[in-house]
């Protein structure tokens, strides 16, 4: 088996420098955002303006090697996110992540759609339950983590009725990784040296430290003994 190690993977803050790809009416913002210069923002040329009727507009992430993923993680594999904005009933906006032909929809429901209170000033994270826990993130299912990963926020509308849109900021992701070999490290501080003659004892005062980034265990043998001991 593999020893696991959580890892911040993603912090996309949607500046104008993103490497993320987004059809015609996804644009980089700076009229509402959280932090930073700037926000993704899915509606109308300007902060006043809705979205238009019958669209699909996607925001794409680069591609991912997530293949390192832990297959029994301890602390999952999560995805979160900051939103505001207001979206008819209807029309929605989903989270998809996907690996080749596994696709995995992370809102229920459809996905995200209504009014933010207090928005365009007010934000909200998007909570879910995870092994009966309520957490600030969506819940990545393990078929979806491959070598070409990618995360992808789909915002779809009807024939009827439309308004300003959503703003996301502060996209991030986590998963537990496979440990590879450089996480791990031991050190050994002291003189484990000392004579004693026939018959007595001999105590040798040392230290074994761990210098790795995770929680590991170690054993002590004693090896290559004359028969008697």
């Amino acid at each position: 088996g593999y020893s696991t190690i959580t890892i911040g993977y993603l912090y996309e803050r949607c500046e104008t420098s993103s490497t993320w790809s987004r059809t015609s009416n996804w644009r980089i913002d700076s009229d509402n955002l959280l932090n930073g210069a700037s926000s993704c923002r899915i509606g109308g040329a300007t902060a006043t303006s809705n979205y238009g009727n019958m669209w699909t507009e996607t925001l794409r992430s680069p591609v991912f090697d997530l293949s390192d993923a832990h297959p029994n993680p301890t602390n999952g594999y999560g995805l979160g996110f900051f939103y505001t904005g207001n979206v008819v009933q209807g029309d929605t906006l989903q989270v998809k992540v996907s690996s080749g032909a596994n696709v995995a929809n992370l809102l229920p429901n459809g996905g995200l759609s209504g009014e933010v209170s207090g928005q365009p000033q007010s934000w909200l994270i998007q909570l879910s339950t995870v092994a009966g826990r309520g957490v600030p993130w969506l819940e990545i299912p393990p078929s979806v983590m491959g070598p070409q990963s990618t995360i992808e926020f789909v915002f779809t509308s009807d024939s009827t009725g439309n308004e300003v849109g959503y703003w996301i900021e502060d996209i991030v992701m986590f998963y537990d990784q496979k440990a590879s070999s450089n996480e791990f490290g031991l050190d050994l501080q002291g003189s484990p040296t000392a004579t004693s003659a026939r018959g007595e004892w001999s105590d040798m005062g040392f230290t074994v430290r761990n210098t790795g980034n995770i929680t590991d265990k170690f054993t002590l043998e004693a090896v290559g003994l004359p028969a008697e001991w």
